[in-house]
């Protein structure tokens, strides 16, 4: 583990392993949402962010099936929004009036 005490500054460190992709996925939803603004349904933001990832050449999978496990038994199972270095990210909208 790295020190805390001997991290480098600014938004992108060695001490967060996901720290440049984290970095780089939220560029592109920032970049999404200046552009689009609110008001637009789930489906929408996700085609948008999966374009604006693949220009960046982030690698994911979209709409990705995942067992859920509790004590090691398989409980369910969910869809991911997208899978990005193994990371299950969610895309959510929230409809102002």
């Amino acid at each position: 583990m790295i020190n805390p005490v001997n991290r480098k500054a600014g938004p992108i460190s060695d001490y967060y392993p996901l720290s440049k992709i984290t970095h780089a996925i939220i560029g592109c939803a920032m970049k999404v949402h200046s552009g689009l603004g609110n008001g637009f349904s789930e489906v929408t933001y996700q085609r948008a962010l999966a374009y604006e990832m693949e220009t960046k050449g982030l690698k994911f999978g979209r709409e990705v099936n995942y067992s859920v496990y509790y004590q090691n038994k398989k409980v369910g199972s969910r869809r991911a929004d997208f899978v990005i270095s193994d990371k299950i990210l969610g895309v959510k909208s929230n409809k102002r009036t």
